[in-house]
């Protein structure tokens, strides 16, 4: 396969190669999540997770708490 791309390539002009290059690919909504670190963020995480519900939906928003003693986890679930 990497040999047919190889070939099709050098074939291409070289300026339709940069320009598909350059040639952002559209995202939408549900291709993006967020992953927040978060050990006893409990002052912090409410205002991050509101802030991130702004642009993204409620199941793309993840929340790791590694050994949280504070209130990080309850709130993270709410």
């Amino acid at each position: 396969m990497g040999t047919i791309r190889i070939i099709y390539e050098k074939r291409e002009e070289p300026k339709e190669r940069i320009k598909r290059r350059l040639t952002p690919t559209p995202f939408a909504l549900v291709d993006i999540a967020a992953l927040i670190p978060a050990h006893n963020e409990e002052k912090s995480i409410r205002r991050t997770i509101k802030a991130l519900l702004k642009v993204l939906p409620k199941k793309n928003i993840y929340v790791a708490s590694d050994h949280s003693t504070d209130n990080t986890v309850k709130i993270a679930r709410e």
